[in-house]
């Protein structure tokens, strides 16, 4: 996801001729492992997904170096060679990632490739941040196996940005007469105005006390929303190119005001400090992320280029060591493969062990993809490989002879063939996959559905605010059908427990969220007296609702059971909600087991909020669903109860009642 900055190629136009940065490399290098580090969802790096808006500050600053450069010293801009450029720099290695990629899903985890195809295409042509938008993927509260092409949408916001910024650049050329500062200001303006667009509309939109929270994801994927910290770079590189200048960048302007080289310095660390400590701190589920923290990680890293690119800086021996700049260099192949091996590779579930060991697997396993994409695929490319191969072909067709003319026509039409055997192969297979079983299917039934011996997984959890069927759930109105008071008056469980017929005769009330409509089954055969209501897309924010209504619903009811918090994280106020909504009866809260990085925030509120309580007990499932015995647990996806998980889950909720 980021532009070159290493030497060019003897081959290399004008357009390439800027000096090496490798201090830029360094940033990059920060940045790629930052996103590594949060998509690894190692706690100290809450905010690590901010890396991306330093990859769009960097780029933005580099491609129009590159672009203003190509201009003074040729008075011309190359739209075709610039585009051309970009498409030799980036297409080449995500082509090999999705091809690769989606073989392995073929062979090895066939349940993902009807997801993923879609996926894939929209990558192929650059459109990902849209398509997920439109097939409702929500960025932040997914949960479940993700799509390995998810981490695509960046790399659609930077190509839908390079198609339409050079003629933005053009066009404002022409309307300011080639004035660079009224340019830069202008740019500058339009970053504002989309930083505003995003705080203006997410301000209108969040509503902290909704029981269901807002996802901003469309704030997050979209480019209107997103072009800022692209659009800084570019106006950073509209008036700070020091390798330019006699002077190195000492002077201000070109106006003859000079600054102490020290005020550069400072303002590089600070910004760097800056960048480190966004990275530490702002996690995704904070509204200053989207009221300004984006823009402010976007200045920062402006800060960061002004001083790693002045000549001697500090800044720039820093950011320039060796280690950080191999690293940076290969970012863009770093970003591209990472995502893939996280999504087969997840801690006590595809691999027996903990998220230590399992990340220094991830790290060097993404390394060595990286490597050899970079190395085979990505240099050669960028030197002229394919068109030098072509022009080799050329001549051997023109003036070789008819023997050689006739090998080399063998030899590329059998490659040629070979490779249209394997996409179409890679095709069918990919085209004709079927997806594995529904949620609802496997759920509604207690996980007891047929994809339990065909293998199948039920699908991850919804996203945000959204029920089986796509809407948002009521609070106050049960969404699954918990036993009317109309029915058989004989019926019971399979273990002999007597269902209630009547509000009189339920004395357990169950809420929970799709794990706990996965166990229905097991729960009202280990539990008398007990309803369930569960449903998918819940929120710890909707329990204290819910528990009010049955409170004054079921007379006899003396416990309340609460499995929440497995869709984002919950706040210790909302489980407090619920112990005083419960009025004195006994609240049992169930911790949540859930692959993502919620999962200790909302066992934490948990912990935080029944602190003080009399009334209630806790049932640790994060730690005791690793010892359930008997056979596996969870479907693919880590969250969802097999039969045996649901079984051992009913049994650690009655054990706790009692």
């Amino acid at each position: 996801m980021a532009t070159r900055t290493a030497s060019p190629p003897p081959s290399a136009t004008s357009a390439e001729r800027i000096p090496q940065l490798p201090a830029l490399d360094g940033l990059r290098a920060v940045a790629v492992v930052a996103v590594l580090l949060w998509h690894a969802e190692v706690g100290v790096v809450r905010g690590g997904f901010l890396g991306v808006e330093s990859f769009f500050v960097v780029s933005g600053y580099l491609i129009t170096a590159l672009l203003w450069t190509e201009r003074r010293t040729t008075g011309r801009t190359s739209l075709r060679g610039f585009w051309t450029r970009r498409a030799r720099r980036l297409l080449p290695a995500l082509y090999l990632l999705l091809l690769v990629v989606l073989a392995a899903l073929v062979v090895g985890w066939r349940d993902l490739v009807t997801r993923a195809r879609g996926d894939a295409a929209a990558a192929a042509v650059y459109v990902s941040n849209w398509y997920q938008l439109l097939s409702n993927q929500s960025y932040f509260a997914e949960t479940g196996r993700p799509s390995p092409f998810k981490h695509l949408w960046s790399l659609a916001v930077e190509e839908q940005f390079y198609l339409l910024w050079p003629l933005l650049l053009l066009g404002l050329i022409l309307v300011w007469r080639g004035a660079r500062l009224r340019i830069a200001v202008t740019v500058a303006g339009l970053a504002i105005a989309s930083g505003l667009a995003m705080a203006v509309t997410f301000a209108i939109r969040h509503d902290p006390s909704a029981s269901v929270p807002y996802d901003p994801s469309r704030l997050y994927y979209g480019l209107d929303t997103r072009a800022a910290g692209l659009l800084l770079g570019c106006a950073l590189a509209l008036v700070w190119r020091p390798w330019e200048r006699s002077d190195g960048g000492q002077e201000i302007g070109g106006r003859g005001v000079r600054l102490p080289g020290w005020c550069g310095d400072v303002a590089g660390f600070l910004g760097l400090a800056i960048l480190l400590l966004c990275f530490w701190r702002l996690s995704d589920d904070l509204p200053l992320v989207y009221l300004g923290g984006l823009q402010l990680v976007a200045i920062a890293t402006a800060l960061v280029i002004v001083a790693a690119t002045r000549r001697g800086s500090p800044m720039a021996r820093v950011l320039g060591a060796r280690p950080l700049v191999i690293v940076g260099r290969r970012s863009y192949s770093l970003y591209l493969w990472h995502w893939p091996v996280y999504v087969v590779t997840r801690p006590g579930l595809d691999l027996p062990w903990s998220s230590g060991p399992t990340l220094v697997l991830r790290l060097a396993l993404s390394s060595a993809l990286a490597e050899l994409s970079y190395r085979f695929v990505e240099v050669p490319v960028r030197q002229g490989a394919l068109s030098r191969s072509a022009r080799r072909v050329r001549a051997n067709m023109k003036r070789g002879t008819p023997e050689r003319r006739r090998q080399v026509r063998r030899s590329w039409s059998a490659l040629g063939a070979g490779a249209l055997c394997l996409l179409l192969v890679l095709g069918i297979a990919v085209s004709r996959a079927q997806p594995p079983p529904p949620l609802d299917s496997i759920l509604s039934t207690g996980g007891t559905s047929s994809g339990e011996e065909a293998g199948g997984a039920p699908d991850p959890l919804v996203p945000v605010g959204a029920g089986a069927a796509g809407q948002a759930q009521d609070p106050t109105t049960p969404s699954t059908n918990p036993a009317p008071p109309g029915a058989d008056p004989s019926a019971t469980s399979s273990s002999g427990n007597r269902a209630p017929t009547s509000a009189a005769e339920v004395t357990v009330y169950a809420i929970g969220d799709s794990v706990m409509l996965g166990a229905r089954s097991a729960l009202t055969d280990a539990i008398s007296g007990l309803v369930v209501d569960a449903a998918v897309g819940r929120y710890m924010a909707e329990g204290a609702a819910l528990v009010s209504s049955v409170t004054a619903k079921y007379p006899a009811l003396d416990s309340i059971i609460v499995h929440l918090g497995s869709n984002g994280g919950a706040a210790s106020s909302e489980v407090s909600d619920i112990i005083e909504a419960a009025g004195g009866r006994r609240v049992v809260f169930v911790t949540v087991k859930v692959p993502r990085r919620w999962e200790g925030t909302s066992n934490s509120a948990i912990a935080r909020g029944t602190a003080d309580a009399t009334n209630v007990r806790i049932v640790d499932w994060k730690r005791a669903s690793s010892s359930c015995t008997g056979g596996s647990v969870f479907y693919e996806d880590g969250i969802h109860l097999k039969p045996n998980g649901a079984g051992c889950y009913a049994r650690l909720i009655r054990a706790a009642l009692v």
